[in-house]
């Protein structure tokens, strides 16, 4: 069998051994840069032949497959491309659930394997003080492992906070947005607990996306400070997620922005390393190699078992 290749030469890095998991659980998160966010005066520096969405179609399958998560979430998936990604897996392989923001063309996508029965999918959209709509929603979908020995539930959420204009930050509505969708997990978990006698173990939560902020700052810290949900970070430590120069002006943007947020009854056992030295151009990740702006985020997960 041949070795699974990721594109940067990436490698996984080993975390932690776990011996007797009940369950065995991969993520895969990425902002896969949507069509519709490719236009000259987002890459003059770059050709057509690298940004154009054809020509980074089989690189973005290639990196996807070369994982072959059980829970996919992806942001920046541009509606005339949600067919190649829903082609990706057949409908036997994988559930499919894609959410389109109101007012632009791309939208989320939560991919889960069918070891996992849909039980439920939500939109949340997220709304201001007016209760009038904001241009993002975020979408959960919950589901049940299908191992009827080991009553588990999965609520995996995903996300695309609101980016700072060129001219205004944008920190206050992240926040709300995250204050939002905290408030919808609650209330799905409060539903799962109901189904689980109240075995809070068996319930896994995942919050997946671009943040669009650091891990820092207060909608990142919303999301691991609270009390109910108690999330930890999987990559906060990374040098980045995205790494990119963009127009004209040489704007450079290099930080972390990108997570995979988990339930503490999880143990982190692998992830994704960053780029080897050299792998990464003069202009950032976006580039014949890379068919993205922002880094995959791959890791993997055991229920219970013992750590050795």
């Amino acid at each position: 069998m041949e070795p699974v290749t990721h594109l940067l030469g990436r490698q996984l890095q080993d975390i932690t051994h776990v011996e007797n998991s009940k369950l065995n659980l991969s993520v895969l998160q990425w902002n896969a840069l949507a069509r519709c966010y490719t236009s000259p005066k987002h890459y003059p520096l770059l050709s057509r032949q690298i940004v154009e969405f054809d020509s980074r179609k089989d690189l973005i399958s290639r990196e996807i497959k070369s994982y072959n998560a059980d829970v996919i979430c992806l942001e920046e998936v541009d509606k005339k491309d949600s067919k190649f990604f829903r082609s990706l897996y057949s409908e036997e392989e994988y559930s499919f659930s894609f959410v389109k923001k109101p007012q632009s063309s791309d939208g989320t996508c939560i991919m889960i394997k069918k070891s996992f029965e849909v039980i439920e999918a939500q939109v949340v959209e997220h709304t201001n003080e007016e209760s009038k709509k904001d241009n993002l929603v975020s979408q959960i979908v919950v589901a049940k492992h299908s191992n009827k020995e080991l009553e588990t539930y999965l609520i995996a959420a995903a996300c695309h906070l609101k980016a700072d204009a060129w001219t205004a930050p944008c920190g206050d509505i992240r926040l709300r947005q995250a204050r939002q969708l905290i408030e919808a997990i609650e209330k799905q978990r409060e539903k799962c607990l109901s189904l689980t006698e109240n075995k809070e173990k068996n319930i896994i939560i995942l919050v997946c996306g671009d943040f669009n902020d650091n891990p820092e700052n207060a909608p990142t810290q919303e999301f691991l400070k609270n009390p109910k949900i108690t999330l930890k970070s999987a990559f906060i430590d990374e040098p980045y997620t995205l790494n990119q120069m963009y127009g004209y002006n040489e704007y450079w943007l290099k930080s972390v922005v990108d997570y995979v947020l988990y339930s503490d009854n999880l143990i982190l056992t692998k992830k994704i390393g960053p780029p080897p030295e050299g792998k990464v151009g003069k202009d950032g990740l976006l580039s014949e190699d890379f068919p993205s702006d922002h880094l995959s985020l791959y890791c993997e997960f055991a229920l219970g078992g013992e750590q050795s």
